[in-house]
């Protein structure tokens, strides 16, 4: 027997090897079946990592949440920010009184509180010498500020 023959003859037993095993493993085979429930294969599968569609998407929009945070910012807010620099014009009338100022300017944004601004005017003595005209005045102003504007008058601080 020559070498061609026993290459021809290992090819042969391989091959026939491989069929034998194949025919005994269909056989019998070695396999357990195991039926798990659809709660066992979602744990298992989380413990491996893996999460569901719904719970990605939950969680990537939960993300973008976070990255998108804008503190609301109210609109008082912003025409309080837009008034702090405009200047307001204020028309005084023969006749006005403390109070009708105080109310006209209250209700244009230049002074916060109107009995305070009464308040100061009885105890400066300053109820009748508002003069007649139009000023411009900035919002936020202090209280004698305004007096002296109204009053063209140096007020004692």
């Amino acid at each position: 027997m020559g070498k061609k023959g026993k290459i021809v003859y290992l090819i042969l037993g391989l091959g026939i090897g491989v069929i034998l095993t194949n025919i005994l493993h269909s056989l019998y085979p070695i396999v357990k079946y195991v039926d798990l429930s659809d709660d066992m294969i979602i744990e298992r599968s989380k413990e491996l990592g893996m999460v569901s569609l719904k719970e990605s998407i939950n969680t990537n929009l939960e993300k973008e949440k976070e990255e998108v945070v804008v503190p609301p910012i109210e609109e008082k807010e912003i025409i309080e920010e837009i008034l702090e620099e405009a200047e307001i014009e204020v028309v005084i009338k023969s006749g006005e009184s403390l109070t009708q100022i105080a109310k006209k300017l209250f209700e244009l944004g230049i002074i916060d509180n109107e009995k305070e601004f009464i308040q100061l005017g009885k105890n400066k003595k300053l109820s009748t010498k508002f003069i007649v005209g139009t000023y411009k005045i900035k919002t936020n102003t202090d209280y004698d500020i305004i007096m002296d504007i109204l009053t063209r008058k140096e007020i004692e601080k």
